[in-house]
């Protein structure tokens, strides 16, 4: 009985202490060892999820720096594009202004061309009248110097029949005939005194006519030249072509 209870009933022996030892040893290695795989998975999650943070910021950041690339490369495009157009305007202004310059000069030119023309003109229609007038003068102090020894036109026997009338006549008849002789001689100096002044004015009048003539044509060069001025560059060169020479002013 005994000897069948034995098997069954198995003393404590060193070999079934160490297993049970060894088990215990294996359970507490296999305990720590799940205990450290969890920290290991945690730091590895947390290192990821701070791994995907900082891609996530640093492509961000990438987006907002080909952003701000795309904007300066659009900044610079429209501002080359500024600078152009300021550039061809500049351009285009100076031309303008060498244009308009070029232009006064070339009208300068012609207005002083006419000046020298209208000048010359003025002064040799001066130079007509001055002669015109000196001639005239002298046709009136001939004139006058004429009327000065001046006689009456009475013939050799008419003259002594005259001059018996007045020895044979008393001192009255004597000075009625003297007074006719002379009022006979102012008729005749008064006649060509009347002629002679309606040969002034027809002369006044033509010189009025002919300053009349000079003043209109001034008048219409000032009107030409204030429209060369008004017109600045669109006025035409063909304006210093204009003679004044081809004008019929006859004084």
């Amino acid at each position: 009985m005994s000897r069948h209870l034995a098997p069954e009933s198995q003393e404590d022996t060193p070999e079934s202490d160490f297993s049970l030892a060894e088990v215990d040893n294996n359970w507490g290695t296999t305990g720590r060892r799940t205990l450290v795989d969890d920290d290991d998975d945690r730091d590895l999650e947390s290192a990821v999820e701070a791994f995907d943070l900082e891609s996530s910021i640093v492509d961000k950041t990438l987006e907002e720096m080909s952003k701000a690339i795309e904007d300066l490369r659009a900044w610079k495009e429209t501002h080359k594009q500024e600078t152009q157009k300021a550039l061809n305007e500049l351009q285009a202004e100076q031309e303008f202004q060498l244009h308009v310059a070029k232009s006064s000069q070339d009208a300068t030119e012609c207005d002083g061309l006419l000046n020298v023309q209208l000048e010359l003109k003025i002064q040799q229609q001066q130079r007509d009248r001055e002669a015109q007038a000196l001639e005239i003068r002298q046709e009136a102090e001939a004139y006058q110097l004429g009327c000065s020894l001046f006689k009456t036109t009475l013939d050799d026997s008419e003259a002594t029949r005259v001059e018996q009338a007045l020895q044979n006549n008393t001192d009255s008849g004597g000075l009625a005939l003297s007074r006719l002789r002379n009022e006979v001689f102012q008729l005749d100096v008064k006649q060509r005194q009347e002629a002679l002044l309606q040969e002034l004015q027809g002369a006044d009048s033509a010189l009025d006519t002919n300053i009349a003539n000079v003043q209109a044509f001034t008048t219409e060069l000032d009107a030409i030249l204030a429209q060369f001025d008004g017109d600045g560059v669109d006025r035409e060169p063909s304006a210093c072509q204009l003679k004044v020479e081809d004008e019929d002013l006859v004084i």
